[in-house]
């Protein structure tokens, strides 16, 4: 039986972590049983007159992980109010504003609107290493003003939802909608931090990684992850490089670049962003490749040199004036497929003199 109340106050009580019915403490109960309370170390303040603004942390940060953890809550854009289903914005939102800050009365709603809002309701910009996550701090907030936020939760890691392509029913069907998962750079435009003075927050261990068993690398052998390398990878890197979503050397290696433009690729095509190369982020990499042929007649390798036809060249790649140059041989040196003038062109020798962002239909054969 749970919140009987004795002398005006609930005998029992859920914990706001694990859920589990606990005995209350009476009129200054923190919210949370005793278990959780030596398991994850949080400080009583409540009870102790300790730091509230780092229980606080603790409480969102706490709160993100065990939603990532129970397959009742997943993904989603259409149902994000977390009844079951959260998005990326809602899920940090809503377990920020449960732990008694009051960043959506403040008007946090989407990544759009949630850095002016988390600013007014006392998290501050901090620069840190977004390429290596040095600097950040348990409980620190990384937004993508346009499109994604997640929740660094210490040991270079963060929790966050992620998309649902294939998956459109309520709660997670592949453990991965909401998760937790190893720290990259989205690219983050901010990283907000609500001050606190325990400086222990960092040393606290968060939970291990949520991984189930039919994610194992030896039970699904094709998907590649973080860590791996070789061919395949290479070959992963080659198409997201002529898409535009990877800047690093083509050295067949799955590291921090490569898993930023696989989840950047993923975000953009509505992918569930879990950082991994399955089937489904496999067949939609190859379509969006496969369009860069169709429109480029085959040339889809970056420093291959190819035939300009003439006409302009502009300074951007969505630019509408440019200068004009005469035919000839030139190298194709960065693509960006969803511009006006996708590709980039500049001069060889012999070639013409050409520089600058030119149309599919300037680029042909000899």
């Amino acid at each position: 039986m749970n919140n009987i109340l004795i002398n005006g106050y609930a005998e029992t009580l859920n914990c706001k972590y694990c859920g589990k019915t606990y005995t209350s403490r009476g009129k200054n109960d923190p919210g949370y049983c005793k278990d959780c309370e030596r398991e994850h170390g949080y400080a009583s303040s409540h009870l102790s007159g300790g730091n509230e603004a780092f229980e606080k942390v603790e409480g969102y940060v706490q709160a993100a992980i065990n939603i990532a953890k129970n397959d009742i809550h997943g993904y989603s854009m259409q149902n994000r109010d977390g009844y079951p289903d959260y998005d990326c914005s809602s899920l940090v939102c809503h377990v920020v504003q449960d732990a008694g800050i009051p960043v959506m009365d403040n008007g946090a709603s989407y990544t759009g609107n949630m850095r002016e809002a988390f600013i007014k309701s006392g998290f501050i910009p901090v620069k840190v290493n977004l390429a290596t996550c040095d600097g950040m701090k348990r409980g620190d907030i990384l937004l993508n003003d346009q499109s994604h936020t997640a929740i660094y939760i210490g040991n270079k890691q963060i929790v966050q939802a992620g998309g649902p392509d294939g998956h459109p029913e309520p709660g997670d069907q592949t453990c991965r909608e909401i998760q937790v998962m190893n720290y990259y750079n989205f690219p983050w435009s901010a990283v907000l931090r609500y001050p606190y003075n325990a400086g222990s927050a960092d040393e606290i261990e968060p939970d291990a990684p949520y991984v189930p068993e039919h994610t194992n690398h030896e039970d699904y052998p094709e998907i590649i992850r973080y860590g791996d390398w070789g061919d395949e990878v290479l070959e992963l890197q080659k198409k997201l490089k002529v898409l535009g979503y990877y800047k690093g050397e083509l050295d067949g290696r799955f590291g921090e670049q490569t898993l930023s433009a696989v989840m950047q690729f993923q975000s953009k095509n509505r992918l569930a962003m879990d950082g991994e190369v399955g089937p489904l982020t496999k067949a939609a990499l190859n379509e969006r490749y496969e369009e860069v042929e169709d429109k480029n007649l085959g040339v889809v390798e970056l420093g291959q040199v190819i035939y300009f036809k003439g006409g302009k060249a502009r300074l951007a790649a969505n630019a509408e004036f440019g200068r004009n140059y005469e035919p000839g041989r030139a190298k194709i040196t960065a693509v960006r497929l969803e511009a006006k003038h996708p590709y980039h062109l500049a001069p060889v020798i012999g070639g013409s003199t050409v520089y600058g962002w030119v149309d599919s239909r300037q680029i042909g054969e000899e």
